[in-house]
């Protein structure tokens, strides 16, 4: 239990936000040695959980088997009446301010709980993925916008991501976010192309 503390004070966790994301651990079995961060849908009852190995294991993460586009991580701390920002894993929410909603990866399906969500409730939403491959970015913040949703889009440096980042940092990244429209996404496609190249 001490080792998943400290791994996660190094990763600039603070207690304060373990807490926050009720952050566990197990002394014995499959979760030995491993941060769990459980969530929780909008009744209060345990819908999903991401489990961190604190060591450099082939299988890191062990996440449960719930079909993803049926949760919302957490859903009982969104409020759906304010700015919500969407990013990729558990770890850069955490860095991120209050009512963000890690998606578990770098796309959202149609059908999911989440866009239903944002298309009833039709709050300000800010996607910030991991800088990596951009375009998965902008095909989610399309999506989001096609709801209806004022959608923003925010990188976080080449080569790092948020959950790297102090919240300080992060908060910088998510503050200077640029409105998205279909041209942010041609630019991007148009900056891609090698010279000589064609669509």
């Amino acid at each position: 239990i001490r080792a998943v503390r400290n791994y996660l004070l190094k990763r600039g966790i603070t207690e304060a936000k373990m807490r926050r994301w009720r952050i566990m651990t197990s002394k014995k079995g499959t979760f030995r040695r491993y941060a769990l961060i459980p969530s929780f849908d909008q009744e209060g009852q345990v819908n999903y959980y991401v489990g961190r190995s604190i060591d450099d294991l082939s299988i890191r993460y062990r996440n449960a088997k719930q079909k993803k586009s049926n949760i919302i991580f957490n859903e009982i701390d969104i409020d759906w009446s304010k700015d919500i920002t969407l990013v990729e894993g558990v770890f850069d929410a955490m860095k991120c301010p209050e009512n963000t909603i890690p998606i578990l990866g770098s796309s959202i399906s149609e059908n999911s709980l989440l866009l239903s969500r944002l298309s009833k409730n039709q709050p300000s939403v800010t996607v910030s993925l991991d800088p990596d491959l951009p375009e998965k970015a902008y095909n989610v913040a399309e999506m989001i916008q096609m709801t209806g949703c004022k959608t923003y889009i925010a990188f976080a440096p080449k080569d790092s991501d948020l959950g790297a980042l102090s919240y300080s940092n992060a908060s910088k990244i998510l503050k200077n976010k640029k409105e998205y429209s279909p041209y942010l996404k041609i630019r991007h496609k148009i900056g891609t192309l090698r010279s000589g190249s064609v669509f």
